[in-house]
């Protein structure tokens, strides 16, 4: 009975042992599993973060660019504009044209310099109705002056106008005359004699000039007497008279060399500019 009882503590004492080892053994497992586990989802974590940080910094590399608006800065500096210029522009233009610039050289150069100012369609407009009345004005008046002024004439007879130089000094042969009469002394003399042209000459500065000196070429040619076909025979029939002669008159220009300087005696004729298509050709006698 003692033996049985001493056996039966012994079974339950090394049970209990077993048991306690058991539980300390499972503890210990326990343990140690949360140790290795904990930095491994720590790594985990990690790792997550910076796949996410590199896809992200990948995206803002890779990503596509945005495109830019349109009506930025490309297409202000392509905006045209009209201006009308107000001094001589090599390369653009003369003073009063009316042209379309880049926005950005006019705000720039052109109207920083009072080298051109913006202008309107209308303000365009009124400025071509007011060159048509200027225009039409100076065709009138330069039409009526060269009635005036023009010499028609073909031959010596007299002509509206005549602008005349007398009493001048000459060399011994009478004709060459002493420093020779150019075309500003011409232009003064013709704006002395005639006060319409004078008139007109101080309005339109610009369109009044000597183009031109021609000088005069009389020629005589004999014309032969035509035979009758019936002769007269009577004693009392007149005497042949000489050959008659015709006059020609023409005139050519004065050599290059000579400039447009009158440098001796005779009658000329000068061709003055009164528009940019209109010319008056004015007789010139010098004695």
């Amino acid at each position: 009975m003692t033996t049985t009882k001493a056996m039966f503590l012994s079974a339950c004492w090394v049970s209990a042992v077993i048991l306690t080892a058991t539980i300390q053994t499972s503890q210990a497992w326990t343990t140690t599993t949360t140790t290795i586990t904990t930095p491994r989802s720590l790594c985990h974590a990690q790792t997550t973060t910076t796949t996410r940080a590199a896809s992200s910094s990948s995206t803002a590399l890779f990503g596509k660019k945005k495109k830019k608006k349109s009506g930025g800065s490309n297409s202000s500096s392509s905006t045209k504009m009209q201006v009308k210029l107000l001094q001589h522009i090599p390369g653009t233009g003369q003073a009063g044209d009316v042209i379309m610039v880049n926005a950005i050289f006019f705000a720039n150069k052109l109207r920083p310099e009072k080298l051109a100012r913006a202008i309107t369609d209308e303000e365009v407009r009124k400025d071509a109705e007011a060159k048509k009345e200027k225009s039409d004005a100076l065709q009138a008046e330069a039409k009526a002056l060269k009635e005036l002024l023009d010499d028609t004439s073909d031959d010596d007879s007299s002509s509206s106008f005549v602008l005349e130089f007398l009493d001048n000094q000459t060399g011994p042969d009478g004709k060459k005359l002493f420093g020779g009469i150019g075309p500003k002394k011409l232009m003064e003399s013709l704006r002395k004699d005639c006060k319409e042209f004078e008139s007109y000459s101080k309005k339109f500065t610009k369109q009044v000039s000597v183009q031109d000196v021609e000088e005069q070429e009389v020629v005589e040619i004999e014309c032969e007497e035509k035979e009758s076909a019936y002769k007269d025979y009577s004693a009392a029939a007149a005497p042949t008279e000489q050959n008659e002669k015709e006059v020609s008159v023409s005139y050519s220009s004065l050599p290059k060399s000579d400039k447009m300087t009158i440098k001796h005696t005779g009658v000329f004729r000068i061709k003055v500019s009164l528009t940019k298509d209109m010319f008056a050709k004015v007789k010139v006698v010098v004695e």
